[in-house]
């Protein structure tokens, strides 16, 4: 029986910033007689042709329901996204793998920054235009925490679709500033039998901690992986062994 696995991209970024990571992917399936796996991938509230939708977690799950139950994969803030779905859908879930993740920010003084940094951002994304945006996004994917991930034509194309106003609700909604922390709720997912699968670069410091956090928390019911001289995209910016590392550990649940 085909099992869905659904995946949720990053900020800016839509269904089509996946690349060659789910390319690959795609190819060990089909490698695999059977083709145990359908890979699933969808805009985020916010993001490339999700206009119509209302930017909230109820809209992100009424997406989805249809696949479920469903291994999730999230990146970043939709690894967030997908922390907080699965904490409160826990029964929805084959297993969950997290690239680079944060479940929030627990000091309440850094939280209080990050949200003021949000709400500039988001004032930026209100009032720019356009073409304003495509230069937004162009110098969003240049940022040294990105490394030497460089993103197709077909990525930035797609992502110079998303409005810039309701990038800023998303962002406002989901992002770091206003999300309340998980940290608390990683044993209910750890209670719920579902298997992990941590993933950093090993040049993202901070998302490195986090995943040591989570692995220490999760105990025996997590697998980490840390992808050497990456940084915070490690499934863009080795997409084949980061795939191959994913796949593996969907086929070995």
């Amino acid at each position: 029986m085909t099992q869905n696995v659904i995946l949720f991209h990053g900020f800016t970024q839509t269904r089509h910033s996946w690349g060659n990571f789910l390319y690959h992917l795609e190819e060990l399936n089909i490698q695999t007689k059977a083709k145990p796996f359908r890979f699933i991938t969808f805009d985020l509230p916010g993001h490339g042709n999700s206009k119509g939708f209302n930017i909230n977690y109820d809209t992100i799950y009424s997406q989805i329901d249809k696949y479920l139950p469903a291994h999730f994969l999230g990146y970043s803030l939709g690894g967030r996204i997908v922390a907080k779905l699965v904490a409160d859908h826990f029964n929805d879930v084959s297993s969950l793998t997290l690239i680079s993740t944060s479940l929030g920010i627990v000091d309440e003084d850094e939280r209080t920054l990050r949200r003021s940094e949000d709400e500039q951002l988001a004032e930026t994304l209100r009032k720019i235009n356009f073409k304003q945006f495509h230069n937004f996004i162009d110098d969003w994917v240049k940022q040294p925490i990105f490394g030497n991930f460089k993103p197709s034509q077909e990525d930035l194309n797609a992502r110079y679709t998303s409005n810039p106003k309701k990038l800023a609700e998303s962002l406002l909604t989901f992002g770091q500033g206003n999300f309340i922390p998980l940290w608390n709720k990683l044993e209910i997912i750890k209670s719920a039998g579902i298997k992990v699968l941590l993933i950093a670069g090993y040049d993202d410091p901070k998302y490195l901690q986090y995943l040591e956090l989570m692995s220490n928390e999760f105990g025996s019911s997590a697998q980490q992986f840390i992808v050497n001289n990456a940084s915070h995209a490690p499934h863009l910016e080795y997409p084949i062994q980061t795939a191959e590392v994913v796949f593996n550990f969907l086929t070995n649940i």
